[in-house]
Parts: C-alpha cells; sequence; structure tokens
C-alpha cells in the first residue's frame, strides 16, 4: 500500500497541532512563531538539508515555498528569533506531537501479531561543556558533557524515547531499566535488549510482572542449572542460519549483587556461531517458543542499531542546535517526528535505502506546495503533475 507525503503530514493536522500548543500553553497571544510554525519550520528544515542550522530555518522559513506552505506570505524574522523561541518553548510540546504520531501509526498500519518484537537501546551524544553545561560525564573527558537517549522501538518505527543526562543514568541497568517500566509492554510484546541490562534482579522484576524478554548474558555468568531440556553436540545440534543449538536448559541466575540465585527460574539458550565459533548464551523467561525462535527474535534486535545510524548519518542527530536542555530535547524530538515519517514513506512505497528516500520526501512534499502554487494561479495542478511528477 503506498503513500503520498501529503497523506504523511495529515497524520498530525493543524487542528491537532493547535490543539496540542493550547493544551502545553506554548504560545502567548499574537506569537509569530507558534509552536505550530516552530514545528513545520524545524521539520522541513531536517528534511530538506543536511545540517540544519538557525541560519538556514531563517532562510526556510523566507522562502516562498515555506511560506505558501504555511500561510505566512510576507513575514520575517531573525535566526536569533529562533534560537530564543527554541530555548524557551516546552519540549513537552514537541513530545506530544510524537506520542500522537506513534498512536495514529499504531492505529493505521501496525497490526496485532502473535509475537511483537520490542527493541530497547541508547545512545549517547556527546556535547561541549564550554557550550552545554547539563549532562553526565560519560567519557572521562572533563570538557565533555554527554546526554542518553534511550528509545524504544517496536515494529518499523521508533514508539517510546526518554532522555538521561543525570550521572548515575550513565549506566544502562538504571536507564534501560526505567525505560521498559514506563514504556507501555502488552501481553504480546518480547522485549529485547542487549547486555548492558544484566541485574538478576531487574529480571526477577520483569518476571513478576509479566514482562516477556530475551537478552544475551555473559559465559561467566552464574547460573544454577535446574533441568536440560535439550542438550546437542555441535556435529548433530539443531541450526539456524547463523547457530547452532547446543544446549536449552531451566536455571537459576546469580544476582550479583544480592549475591544469591533468583528464585524465579529462566531459560538459557546456549548457542555457537556457524562462522566464528563464538559461544553465545541468550536468556529469556518464556518458556513456550523454540529455541530457534528465541534466537531469531534476538537478532532483530539489529533493527535499532540499523535505525541509530540511519538517524545520526542522514538526520544529524547528534547535532548542537541549542544551548539548554529544553532547546535541545525539542530538536531531538523533531528528529525522530522526521524519522517517522520517512520510514513510514520507505516501509510503505518499498524504497531501498535512506538517503534517495529522505530526497524524495522533500522533492514531492514541494511538488504538493507548486502544485497548488500552479492552480492558484489559475494553471492545471493535475497537468503539472501528470507531466512532472510521475515516478
Amino acid at each position: 500500500m503506498a503513500i503520498k507525503v501529503r497523506e504523511l503530514l495529515a497524520m498530525t493536522p493543524d487542528g491537532v497541532l493547535k490543539k496540542i500548543g493550547k493544551e502545553v500553553c506554548v504560545d502567548k497571544p499574537n506569537q509569530k512563531l507558534t509552536g505550530m510554525i516552530m514545528y513545520k519550520v524545524m521539520l522541513y528544515t531536517l528534511a530538506k538539508t543536511t545540517r540544519i542550522s538557525l541560519r538556514i530555518m531563517e532562510t526556510i522559513y523566507k522562502s516562498p515555498i515555506f511560506q505558501s506552505m504555511t500561510g505566512t506570505v510576507g513575514q520575517r524574522t531573525r535566526h536569533s528569533s529562533f534560537a530564543d523561541r527554541l530555548s524557551k518553548i516546552k519540549p513537552d510540546y514537541f513530545a506530544e506531537i510524537f506520542e500522537f504520531l506513534v498512536s495514529t501509526y499504531n492505529k493505521r498500519f501496525t497490526r496485532k501479531d502473535a509475537k511483537n518484537i520490542y527493541r530497547f537501546d541508547s545512545t549517547i551524544i556527546g556535547l561541549s561543556a564550554r557550550l552545554f553545561s547539563t549532562g553526565m560525564n560519560y567519557s572521562g573527558l572533563r570538557n565533555c558533557r554527554h546526554v542518553k537517549v534511550t528509545i524504544g522501538q517496536k515494529g518499523t518505527i521508533p514508539n517510546f524515547v526518554r532522555f538521561y543526562t543525570k550521572q548515575e543514568e550513565a549506566a544502562e541497568d538504571i536507564a534501560l531499566k526505567c525505560a521498559i517500566r514506563e514504556a507501555k509492554i502488552e501481553d504480546e510484546d518480547f522485549v529485547v535488549f542487549d547486555r548492558g541490562l544484566s541485574s538478576g534482579k531487574t529480571f526477577l522484576e520483569f518476571s513478576q510482572k509479566g514482562i516477556t524478554f530475551i537478552t544475551r548474558i555473559n559465559a561467566n555468568r552464574k547460573v544454577n542449572i535446574l533441568e536440560t531440556m535439550e542438550e546437542s553436540s555441535e556435529k548433530s545440534a539443531r541450526k539456524t542460519a547463523t547457530l547452532s543449538i547446543l544446549s536449552d536448559q531451566k536455571v537459576q541466575i546469580m544476582d550479583n549483587k544480592a549475591n544469591k540465585f533468583c528464585d524465579i527460574p529462566f531459560r538459557l539458550i546456549k548457542t555457537k556461531s556457524l562462522t566464528t565459533d563464538s559461544i553465545f548464551l541468550f536468556l529469556t523467561n518464556d518458556f513456550s517458543c523454540t529455541a530457534q525462535e528465541i534466537t531469531e527474535f534476538y537478532k532483530r534486535r539489529w533493527d535499532i542499531e540499523v535505525f541509530f545510524r540511519f538517524i545520526k548519518q542522514e538526520l544529524n542527530f547528534k547535532h548542537f542546535l541549542a544551548r539548554k536542555m529544553s532547546g535541545f530535547t525539542s530538536y531531538l524530538y523533531m528528529v525522530l517526528i522526521l524519522a517517522i515519517l520517512l520510514l513510514i514513506y520507505k516501509t510503505l512505497n518499498n524504497r531501498i535505502g535512506y538517503k534517495i528516500v529522505k530526497m524524495d520526501f522533500t522533492q514531492e512534499l514541494e511538488n504538493e506546495v507548486i502544485g497548488e502554487l500552479i492552480r492558484f494561479c489559475g494553471g492545471d495542478k493535475q497537468m503539472f503533475f501528470e507531466k512532472f511528477c510521475s515516478i
């Protein structure tokens, strides 16, 4: 099912943007750079440029195409006004738009499968301490500050995001656990995360709360084997595309902080890579799926690594646009909002790659505006699309 850019933009109509702005109280009377205008100028600038800046936002705002899109014909403003507005506007406004877009996507495009993979992972953004005073010290360098961004991705798009700046939140055992706690985890979800979250107490808590998870653990993790459900030699072991299943066991794992084994049993699957001979241990609290299915579910965790690479390389997720955490957070939310629109556009139009998808998205957006300008000037809008915009 193909989708047009105008349909994607209609997922957050002006009425919704104004309603959210009113609820969050982002606008004052006679505000020129309203929340809705800030949303649109940042979205369009992020889509059109490879490196956003306040001066580029000023240029975009003054362009005939943007002013035709937003009904701001003839208006002017300075880049300093964008800087001031970005530092003061509430990031809750962009957070609410993000949540609304995710909810709309889930209602319109997702199907309820028997098993949904909900991936969680974090990335670190480094900033100069001379310009940005908030943040944790992640690398040990005195002149750097860091913000941790933890994302939950279910299906194609990011469904959940949290930002962490406190020093103790540098540990994944804290940040990832908090994110998974706060996210809406449904019964059919398989929560998948890497070895950064390794606390036995947290695994126990997830099981008690009915959260089904899959992760990997280190080979030196202490376990108490309760039952061996399957064990094979490498030669006779069942195989996936990349792994040999050596054993499938019910175990208790050691909670290192409490220095005792957890009361609730878990499932430990031991595998060996078919190409590197490396041993991988998968831990889960699910006993219904086959060992091959568990390893394949974990393999799909790689999708979130691809997503991080996409937003960093194509959408400048690590770029610095504001000196306050509020402005920085607003900018990051806008990157994620554009990412959602691009991923929907890419998936439903069956496109390959990201760079070309971004270019096609922006070109189609501009063609829509040009078509409206042609219609307004008495020309044939449909002829323009048929002659110049066919794919």
